[in-house]
């Protein structure tokens, strides 16, 4: 039928129908038909729910070689959930089913200093961000668009978690996880001496961290009592960043150097790749090296995967093709 276009309308018809099925610069809507793709193991349907930002700023800060993509967590509505992404420009509230914008914070003005890209995690209903580059872990409370908490006594926190009521904080100056128990000041410390701590994920009563620089993943709680020595779940990896815990036990790791989504089973440290390639392990900005926020993932109520990627900007949604049911 477009055989005899010309090859210049063909090529501006081509550049539109891109546009369409995910804007650059803004949200994807609804996923149009034929746009989902299987993921490598067969497993899940894959989705580009967002591609770049939709705020013109952040295409700025990119201009100038900012790192721009942060963190991720997913929080349930009554009618889906929510998929909450943040970056230099704010704090992003997605619908999880069809990438539609539902909310954003303007991050830069709960703090003082210049904009900071946060990694996320859930707290309930509350949210965690934490960013190395500003030096602040904060509790924020999206639905009230209130702030509960400011923490500036870590050392460079790439990321935070809420772990049986305390703060856990991976602290990449001290090259340490620390432990900061409600009402008290001092956070203390849960392990030390790793090359670079990254992504951090728990179940009611284990804790693991991943260490970007040295490719392992390390259990340094379980059963609710702290580790003398961590445990090695996995070895080898390609820069591990972001990590995520299932109710099964099982961990979902972003290997970036590898370029990987991948599923751990902590036990038998057996490690399964659920797809690959994709946009992740982009360069890091000219200058001076800076603590550059996590490409991160995050799980959802019924197993869908959320995956933020730093090369296209892409929030991807992996959702499973058997699913056995939601919690």
């Amino acid at each position: 039928m477009t055989r005899n276009l010309s090859p210049i309308f063909l090529a501006v018809f081509t550049a539109l129908a891109a546009c369409a099925r995910v804007p650059h610069g803004g949200v994807a809507g609804p996923i149009p038909a034929g746009a989902d793709a299987l993921s490598k193991d067969g497993n899940y349907v894959k989705a580009v729910l967002v591609r770049g930002s939709p705020e013109a700023e952040l295409l700025d800060a990119r201009a100038h070689g900012a790192e721009v993509r942060g963190g991720i967590a997913v929080m349930p509505r009554p009618d889906g959930e929510s998929v909450f992404v943040s970056d230099l420009s704010g704090l992003h509230e997605y619908d999880g089913a069809t990438g539609a914008l539902r909310g954003r914070t303007d991050i830069a003005s709960l703090q003082s200093g210049p904009p900071a890209a946060h990694t996320l995690s859930r707290d309930g209903h509350l949210l965690v961000l934490s960013s190395a580059s500003s030096n602040r872990v904060l509790v924020w409370d999206p639905a009230a668009q209130r702030l509960l908490e400011d923490h500036t006594n870590f050392r460079a926190p790439v990321h935070a978690i809420r772990f049986q009521g305390d703060l856990v904080v991976a602290e990449l100056r001290s090259t340490s996880v620390v432990r900061k128990r409600a009402g008290e000041t001092d956070p203390v410390t849960l392990v030390t001496g790793m090359r670079a701590p990254a992504g951090l994920a728990a179940t009611t009563a284990d804790l693991w961290v991943a260490d970007r620089a040295s490719g392992t993943i390390l259990e340094i709680v379980q059963g609710g009592v702290g580790l003398p020595e961590p445990i090695e779940v996995a070895t080898g990896l390609v820069q591990p960043v972001g990590l995520a815990g299932d109710t099964d036990g099982s961990l979902y790791v972003v290997e970036a150097g590898a370029r990987r989504l991948l599923r751990i089973n902590p036990k038998t440290h057996q490690a399964h790749v659920i797809d690959e390639p994709f946009s992740v392990g982009g360069e890091p900005p000219p200058g001076p090296a800076q603590p550059r926020p996590l490409v991160a993932v995050a799980v959802g109520a019924c197993g869908t995967l959320y995956v933020t990627t730093d090369v296209n900007d892409e929030l991807l949604r992996y959702a499973p093709r058997h699913r056995q049911g939601c919690r």
